[in-house]
């Protein structure tokens, strides 16, 4: 009974959502969020409990959440074999799960869970839900000009999840540059939205704002409550993860770096949720196992860590180096120890040594990882004398300039628990309460520093890539351990009994009715406006007025192996634009699009962007519309979408419109099942 009511609370999560979002009220609607939880659930008990991770404190988000992780890359892999669409492949999934119960079944059946483990969902899925609503609803306000009250990679967003749930998308490949292989990308937290486009009816953006974002958000805090509750006690975890998910992050006070927002980077990429989730319960089977002995928790995981790759890169490099550290040092006493320590240490003195000595090394290495102009990069989205101050420094002594900016990242990212980590921590180290797993924050903060030393920066990208967007899971780490902690040292707050358990779920849901009513104007998305001007050109911008009408135009005529095409700067810019914002809407693949990006990475992608804007010429420099349509159709493309800003001669006047919507008109190639309409006027 338990699980089916945990499953029914996440399916009126996600159908409310999607509702808002526009779909249309049906059965299939309202049973595939239901019917999928169920099994993301039955997925997460038996690897857990073939695992023997069978007496955690909260059993069904563990389950939950170790179902979502390994069922987003089983769905991932599936596709890779075939061309299933992701509904498809969940389907296929499913039934293997449901064999696996039937043919190897678990030898010790694992517990059914609590009635906390219920009321837990409740209150974190009506908290995201809440503050998703707003984002959610954009897709109804579009064709009205609404705004995306988030960030314009939604879009982005919008169209990976297409290319894998969408028949329009599903055999094109690369959605932004159609027929060309995908490139590579964190890909999993994308399936599960996909897997349900078809029951919605939404394009990928419509999914993007009301699944992929509010679904991420109730992963991570599930995540977080498994791990404190394994920590601490269910009465630790209810206090920290809340008091995480409300008080004001360390970009509002200390150094006020917007770009440490741990809100907001959490709304801004909501891969990040999923893999927020998954690393903290990752952490928890590692608890598990220091706890018990029991080798079989530690491959657990491992296995939930390894799926971090192709969830979200960034916290698989920042948590894996973390999680060897503290089993390697569990499970080495005296000697060994202190050979594991004193191998590290000389790995770092001899690597030191080594671009110390050598110029050679040191340039490459200076090209290759560029540690000073990321920290740079990272100062600018903050108050100017840290930026200041560390740019003095860099000229009177590199390695102590780095050492005080990377002092300064970690400040920026953890803020007051950079502070009240040490001195919790040395109260710990004196109790004799201490335990192995509060090793975990100290070798996080190793790591993330580590890494502005060593991670590269990737030629397509920004310096921010592998350096500081996997921070989210430093903050959370140490800001939950601290907390809790903290609340141990104040007594058993564990719930032991259902009377506490249900007087603590009260106080629990009191707490967030009461941040719903006073936090209704909150916007914890939002960029920090004062030193971070620049994110508005990206969030909260109203939609190109008749871009929706032309995109519901496209989407509703288009049939498998149709493909759009605009020309002049909408296929250009990467990140934003009219014809981001079409394929997103539409999910027809764009023939090109984001050449900047492309030109930027070079090899066969430049290649293939020169061609193809070479034929997008020769299309807009026809001399009329029989030659322009018979290019088109000799190039695949069925769908030109032209603006008033970029005229070709066969579009004065529109005279070939198919249709119409403010500054935008549509032209009708005919597609490969469509009859060529190149002789005869559209309209």
């Amino acid at each position: 009974m338990k699980r089916i009511i945990f499953a029914a609370v996440f399916g009126v999560f996600v159908d409310s959502l999607v509702i808002r979002a526009g779909a249309t009220m049906s059965a299939r609607l309202l049973l595939a969020p239901f019917l999928g939880a169920l099994s993301l659930t039955a997925c997460g008990e038996w690897i857990l409990a073939r695992m023997r991770v069978t007496l955690l404190v909260t059993w069904l988000p563990a389950a939950f959440v170790t179902g979502t992780m390994v069922t987003s890359i089983a769905i991932f892999g599936l596709t890779l074999i075939g061309t299933p669409s992701a509904q498809s492949a969940f389907i296929i999934w499913t039934m293997v799960v449901a064999l696996a119960w039937i043919v190897w079944r678990p030898p010790s059946m694992p517990q059914s869970g609590s009635w906390l483990d219920v009321g837990t969902m409740i209150g974190f899925a009506a908290l995201c839900a809440y503050f998703c609503r707003s984002v959610a609803g954009f897709l109804p306000t579009a064709p009205s000009g609404g705004a995306l009250l988030g960030w314009s990679d939604l879009y982005l967003h919008g169209t990976v999840i297409a290319s894998f749930g969408d028949a329009l998308a599903l055999t094109r490949g690369d959605i932004f540059l159609a027929d060309a292989a995908r490139p590579f990308y964190h890909y999993g937290p994308f399936m599960l939205p996909a897997a349900l486009l078809p029951s919605t009816g939404l394009p990928g953006v419509g999914l993007a704002t009301s699944v992929l974002l509010p679904f991420g958000l109730l992963i991570a805090a599930l995540g977080a409550h498994v791990f404190v509750a394994e920590l601490a006690g269910e009465g630790a975890a209810l206090v920290a993860v809340l008091a995480v998910a409300i008080f004001p992050d360390a970009s509002v006070y200390g150094m006020y770096n917007g770009f440490f927002g741990f809100h907001w980077l959490l709304i801004t990429a909501p891969g990040s949720g999923y893999a927020l989730g998954g690393g903290l319960v990752a952490c928890t089977c590692l608890m598990y196992s220091l706890r018990t002995g029991d080798r079989l928790p530690l491959i657990a995981a491992f296995f939930l860590l390894a799926l971090l790759f192709l969830t979200r890169v960034h916290f698989f490099m920042l948590l894996a180096p973390a999680m060897i550290g503290v089993a390697i040092l569990t499970n080495t006493k005296g000697g060994a120890r202190r050979r594991v320590l004193w191998g590290g240490v000389f790995i770092i003195a001899v690597a030191s040594a080594a671009v110390a000595i050598s110029p050679a090394i040191r340039t490459a290495w200076t090209n290759l990882v560029e540690p000073a102009v990321a920290i740079d990069t990272m100062l600018a989205s903050g108050p100017e004398h840290f930026r200041q101050l560390f740019r003095v420094l860099i000229t009177q002594c590199y390695a102590f300039a780095l050492l005080a900016g990377i002092s300064m990242m970690l400040a920026a990212a953890l803020g007051i628990f950079l502070v009240g980590y040490p001195m919790v921590a040395a109260w710990r180290c004196r109790s004799e309460h201490r335990e192995a797993i509060d090793l975990l924050p100290l070798l996080l903060c190793g790591s993330f520093a580590a890494l502005w030393l060593i991670a590269p920066v990737p030629a397509a990208s920004d310096a921010s890539e592998y350096k500081q967007r996997h921070f989210i899971l430093l903050y959370a780490v140490v800001a939950l351990w601290v907390l809790a902690r903290l609340l141990q040292a104040r007594g058993d707050i564990k719930l032991n009994t259902q009377s506490a358990r249900f007087v603590g779920w009260c106080a629990f849901m009191g707490v967030i009715a009461a941040t719903m009513v006073f936090g209704k104007d909150a916007n914890p998305g939002a960029p920090a406006a004062k030193y971070m001007d620049w994110a508005s050109q990206f969030y909260g911008q109203k939609i190109i007025p008749g871009i929706a009408q032309v995109a519901a135009y496209i989407r509703s005529n288009s049939r498998p192996g149709d493909t759009l095409v605009m020309a002049g700067e909408p296929i250009k810019d990467p990140l934003t634009g009219p014809l981001v914002e079409l394929v997103s809407l539409s999910d027809v693949p764009a023939y090109l699009s984001r050449t900047d990006l492309l030109l930027q990475k070079g090899g066969t992608s430049a290649t293939l962007a020169n061609l193809r804007s070479a034929q997008i010429n020769q299309i807009v420099q026809s001399a009329d519309w029989t030659l322009a349509c018979n290019a088109m159709r000799r190039s695949g493309i069925r769908w030109y979408v032209g603006s008033d800003n970029v005229l070709p001669a066969w579009s004065l006047g529109r005279a070939h419109a198919v249709f119409r919507s403010g500054e935008f008109s549509v032209y009708d190639a005919g597609g490969p099942h469509v009859t060529a309409r190149c002789d005869t006027a559209s309209n």
